[in-house]
């Protein structure tokens, strides 16, 4: 089974430059995704 890393940036809603980062949400569902095809690890 093929192996991916997954990087993202968290949005917490603490600074507005966080606005660009991504929702626990979306990080979720595109890890499960993923998850389905591959060995993903998410740092």
């Amino acid at each position: 089974m093929k192996k991916i890393a997954m990087l993202f940036n968290l949005n917490r809603h603490q600074y507005e430059y966080e606005t660009e980062f991504d929702s626990e949400l979306t990080i979720e569902s595109i890890y499960n995704v993923l998850s389905k095809k591959y060995e993903v690890k998410k740092n």
